[in-house]
């Protein structure tokens, strides 16, 4: 069982300044959030643990990046450029498995400039070369209608 405790201790250092249609806002958080593994069975042959990790962006610097783990991990950069955390175990001992990741981000406001232009829906900028994907069913998207059953039972 994966147990995800995003303990978003953001404190929000948030500075803000004379709001102009040009320069974005910034604010400044600390991050830190848990990922915990329970009950592992004791014959356990390869436990594989994947967590998400916070980088760089247009729109957000990270900084003072800290990974707390019990066992060896490394970094991959994944599809879409997502940088993710992987840690392999063969035969793990323990029953339980915490890693800790704690970040500083600063966060920018994504403005969209070109959308407060008079003529707005005349404007084409570049498209996104990733948008035929994020434009097509994903199984891990429900669309049944099943999750707003469940939704409006309260469950």
């Amino acid at each position: 069982m994966l147990l995800l405790v995003y303990t978003a201790s953001a404190q929000n250092n948030q500075v803000f300044q004379v709001a102009d249609s040009i320069h974005p806002h910034e604010r400044t958080f600390q991050f830190e959030y848990k990922a915990t593994v329970k009950d592992i069975p004791v014959d356990a042959k390869q436990v594989d643990v994947w967590i998400p990790v916070p980088h760089d962006s247009p729109f957000q610097r990270i900084t003072d990046l800290q990974i707390e783990s019990p066992y060896p991990y490394h970094t991959n950069t994944a599809q879409y450029g997502n940088q993710v955390l992987h840690i392999s175990l063969n035969r793990p001992q323990q029953s339980t498995l915490t890693v800790t990741v704690r970040f500083n981000t600063v966060r920018i406001e994504h403005l969209q400039v070109r959308l407060r232009e008079e003529s707005a829906s005349a404007v084409k900028g570049e498209r996104d070369p990733d948008m035929a994907r994020w434009l097509q069913p994903d199984r891990l998207v429900p669309i049944d209608g099943k999750d707003q059953a469940v939704g409006s039972r309260g469950s």
